[in-house]
């Protein structure tokens, strides 16, 4: 994992937003983190990117067990890093949003940390929807599961945030592109509809001819959105002002 550290002194331990990176499971690297925690750190918060096994290296659930030993290792050491553990919203985008949402609403998983917010982009929700039988990216969710959905289901199951929803569920904010060639829109539609149901507090925000994560010239942009994330994740954490911090410090691990 990579560590960010907001510069200066903190009365107290700081929220920590943790970031898994993309890549259809197959690919990407903890470093894609970087620009996307650097709003959170430079408003106090400790910002964190993990690495996890990739499909190639092995097959579910060997991804959302390494995103919880992640959680585990911030709950054991959140004295040396000021961070609180109980302060926690795990973000990602595509993949690391699949697995953002995994690790958010699957509670029973939870031990010495809390989670208090899952923020996905355009991250697949029900691996078992008939929209992906045909799809151009079947074949990195046959790599993921180890085997073909529609011969065993079960592991697509498993690998399916929407299976694990209810109404106990923390904050959910989704934000996805309406032409989304990649992973459909419909994903993240099916799992606010969902959430609405049960009474959980979540949102969408779509982004009208938005491709897969291609945000730089609609709107909202880029800058909107992490202007969002940033004011939904303070608002959860408690924290009333987004505090102008100077440049972050990173350290690695």
């Amino acid at each position: 994992m990579d560590i960010y550290l907001p510069a200066g002194e903190s009365e107290g331990p700081r929220p920590v937003c943790l970031y898994i990176h993309g890549g259809g499971w197959q690919g990407g690297d903890k470093a894609e983190g970087e620009i996307f925690l650097r709003g959170p750190v430079q408003a106090g918060w400790v910002g964190i990117s993990t690495n996890y096994r990739l499909s190639g290296q092995a097959k579910w659930p060997a991804q959302i067990e390494d995103v919880h030993a992640c959680l585990e290792w911030i709950g054991r050491h959140a004295d040396e890093i000021g961070a609180d553990p109980e302060r926690i919203v795990v973000a990602g985008g595509s993949a690391g949003g699949h697995l953002s949402l995994m690790a958010g609403l699957d509670q029973h998983s939870w031990r010495n940390y809390s989670i208090i917010g899952t923020f996905s982009l355009y991250g697949p929700t029900d691996l078992l929807a008939e929209e992906w039988h045909f799809h151009q990216i079947r074949y990195m969710l046959v790599n993921l599961l180890g085997g073909d959905p529609l011969e065993d289901p079960s592991q697509a199951r498993d690998a399916s945030p929407l299976n694990y929803a209810d109404k106990r569920d923390v904050p959910v904010f989704m934000v996805h592109g309406d032409a989304d060639d990649i992973v459909p829109y419909s994903q993240s539609v099916a799992m606010q509809e969902l959430l609405s149901g049960l009474g959980v507090d979540n949102r969408l925000l779509r982004v009208p001819g938005g491709n897969h994560g291609n945000f730089d010239e609609t709107d909202p942009d880029w800058t909107e959105i992490a202007r969002e994330f940033l004011q939904w994740s303070n608002q959860l954490a408690g924290i009333e002002e987004i505090v102008e911090a100077e440049e972050a410090a990173t350290v690695e691990n």
